[in-house]
């Protein structure tokens, strides 16, 4: 799955033959997240509250180990950030890494998420720990 989190986010779930991508036009945000269309790509921006989420709902359509790849911006002055991705019963945790402003958009890989069954599945991202100057 791909994921798009803060500035921007997308996210992007893969096997050798499935890929799943979550895209920040497709996404329900609560709180004060809010998806924009400037500057591009479409992104979720605001991410300033631990409480802000960011879901899809997606269906899995074969069991396997998906590789988890969120792109997102993050102002190089921003550090110590943490978020959470959930999958279905599986979670990764993750550093938030900066980038070089936010515009520079990257691609990160989280890690591996084990799908055990073919199904509907809700997927959510959120903030552990927010980023803060350095």
């Amino acid at each position: 799955m791909v994921l798009l989190m803060d500035s921007h986010i997308e996210a992007q779930i893969s096997t050798n033959m499935n890929d799943i991508l979550l895209q920040a036009e497709t996404a329900k945000v609560t709180g004060n997240l809010k998806i924009l269309n400037e500057p591009k790509p479409v992104s979720v921006h605001y991410w300033n509250n631990l409480n802000d989420t960011i879901s899809w709902k997606c269906q899995i359509f074969k069991p396997g180990n998906y590789l988890v790849k969120i792109n997102y911006s993050l102002d190089k002055e921003l550090t110590g950030g943490v978020m959470s991705f959930i999958a279905g019963d599986q979670q990764i945790i993750a550093a938030a890494e900066p980038t070089n402003n936010w515009h520079d958009f990257r691609t990160f890989e989280l890690g591996v998420v084990k799908m055990n069954k073919a199904g509907n599945i809700l997927v959510v991202v959120q903030g552990i720990q927010l980023p803060h100057t350095g």
